[in-house]
């Protein structure tokens, strides 16, 4: 008796996982249930602008997005502000994060709306200076910082709206024009 009840609870608990793990290839369509993920079309990246040094008032950096698909790629071309369309994370050697912030919302006027078509291995960046975005009063000190980005698109029709993240860099702000 033990053992046929033993037997059906452990009948109902496979059942179970397997139902967990279909449901959980739903949940993350096709690719989760062939083994095979869709790379995104787009490789986001960022890097010190040419000829870029650092300082707590000044960190130029460029958005470079890379079109790593075999077809073209329509992109929204609005970039600015910044906390619209990125966030952007800065971490002290220590661990200490900067605040920057991040979100916000954009209204179009009608017609407004450009867009962008990047060709296959096309590239398309832009240079920011990181410091315009930080809050003034925000401290920065010498040291290095690993700096990334996340590109978050909701605006537009017909176009990339994928969440990217870029890998991260490493920057040293210098002691230069000291903090006042």
């Amino acid at each position: 008796m033990i053992e046929k009840t033993m037997r059906a609870t452990l009948s109902r608990i496979v059942i179970l996982m397997v139902s967990l793990l279909l449901w959980a290839g739903a949940l993350r369509g096709e690719e989760a249930m062939t083994g095979t993920e869709t790379k995104p079309a787009l490789r986001l990246s960022i890097a010190p602008a040419d000829s870029a040094s650092f300082s707590w008032n000044q960190i130029p950096l460029r958005i470079i997005f890379e079109n790593v698909s075999s077809q073209p790629v329509r992109l929204l071309r609005r970039f600015k502000p910044i906390p619209v369309f990125f966030s952007i994370s800065m971490v002290a050697q220590d661990g200490t994060p900067v605040s920057i912030p991040a979100a916000g919302k954009i209204d179009f006027t009608e017609g407004t709306i450009k867009y962008l078509q990047l060709e296959p291995h096309e590239i398309f960046g832009f240079q920011f200076d990181l410091t315009e975005i930080i809050p003034s009063g925000q401290e920065i000190k010498a040291g290095m910082y690993t700096i990334k980005a996340t590109y978050h698109n909701q605006y537009g029709e017909d176009c990339f709206h994928t969440r990217l993240d870029s890998r991260p860099i490493m920057i040293t702000i210098s002691n230069s024009n000291e903090q006042p």
